[in-house]
């Protein structure tokens, strides 16, 4: 995590640094692009491979339950926004996220992925006079698709896959923003999401049949504006 904010906060320099000192006169109406990447935790683990880790005289020094989540793991995704006034943002982003299986292990791998769909209304807060900064509340209503928990545990008899129908639940985000002279922006923020997913074919296992998606997302993005 102490690298990603690294990354994040090189990234920050780097566009300020190079942008010009005057500021481009909008008329508050223009369209943006970009490229978003985060990660985040789900608010509901199922407890699935019990585990030991041994020390060099094979003596355990810890012990526990690794777990996987139907929310949070890594995402990236492409956006598209229209921006109305500088005040109204509507736009689109569209995603693959993936969650794994915690802590990871040697011998199993299990992780659950799916396809985002999320239509999304903001509206911009101008920090400054020329609201190149702007703190961006907003609310969408996002579409899951393709969820499938892949699951390569054969030393504990577990292995297969879960498949899952296609979901959706809201939205919520804040985040800041920040645009350039050159029109290429950086933006951080929160994302919460509540949803859960019924599995196909039913194992028996409430925890998987009716698998909890809900979490909370840290992102990054980068845009530019046309």
């Amino acid at each position: 995590m102490k690298k990603v904010f690294t990354v994040a906060f090189l990234l920050v320099n780097t566009i300020v640094i190079g942008q010009e000192v005057h500021i481009d006169q909008r008329d508050g109406n223009y369209f943006k692009m970009g490229v978003q990447f985060g990660f985040g935790l789900g608010f509901n683990n199922i407890d699935l491979i019990e585990y030991n880790e041994f020390d060099n005289n094979n003596d355990v020094v810890s012990s526990g339950d690794a777990s996987i989540s139907g929310g949070g793991g890594w995402h990236i995704s492409v956006t598209g926004e229209y921006v109305f006034n500088n005040k109204i943002g509507l736009g689109m982003n569209i995603g693959y996220q993936s969650s794994h299986l915690r802590p990871i292990l040697d011998d199993a791998s299990v992780r659950f992925i799916r396809y985002t769909f999320i239509p999304t209304a903001k509206y911009l807060i101008g920090l400054n006079p020329e609201k190149n900064q702007t703190i961006n509340l907003g609310v969408g209503y996002g579409f899951y698709t393709g969820g499938k928990m892949k699951v390569d545990a054969s030393g504990v008899g577990l292995e297969g896959n879960l498949e899952y129908d296609n979901t959706s639940g809201i939205n919520l985000i804040s985040e800041y923003e920040y645009i350039g002279p050159k029109g290429v922006g950086l933006a951080i923020g929160l994302r919460y999401y509540g949803l859960s997913y019924d599995i196909k074919e039913l194992t028996g296992a409430n925890d998987f049949d009716k698998l909890k998606g809900s979490g909370m997302d840290l992102y990054f993005g980068v845009t530019y504006s046309l």
